[in-house]
């Protein structure tokens, strides 16, 4: 995460952990918003690619790395709130590739609502 720099760009940051799973945050700022002032959808998409690829890459052997070959996310509400909150969970691991998928979720006036979800794959490389 450390070498991540978009990730620090974007002001994300890491709450949870665990092999196959990671959870992180953004507080959302002014420039994080669209013309209506909710989340960019290449934000939420940006979340999606970032926890798919820690989860990905948490259950990678030493000395390998994982890059996004395909992600596809669909966003179901617009992220209105002040804080998204993304998850990103291994499905099945593999030699070659990881199969992932991501949720975004807003934080908004007290309710935690599901405003992008996604599928990955991601590539196991040198």
């Amino acid at each position: 995460m450390r070498l991540n720099r978009f990730a620090h760009f974007i002001g994300f940051e890491l709450l949870k952990v665990e092999p196959g799973f990671i959870e992180g945050q953004v507080k959302m700022l002014d420039h994080h918003r669209q013309q209506e002032g909710w989340a960019h959808g290449g934000l939420l998409m940006t979340l999606c690619d970032i926890v798919a690829g820690f989860a990905a890459y948490s259950t990678t052997e030493a000395g390998k790395r994982v890059l996004t070959a395909e992600i596809k996310v669909s966003c179901l509400r617009p992220g209105k709130g002040d804080i998204l909150i993304a998850r990103g969970t291994v499905l099945k691991p593999g030699k070659h590739f990881h199969f992932c998928e991501c949720e975004v979720w807003s934080v908004e006036e007290g309710e935690t609502l599901l405003a992008a979800k996604g599928t990955t794959t991601m590539a196991v490389v040198e």
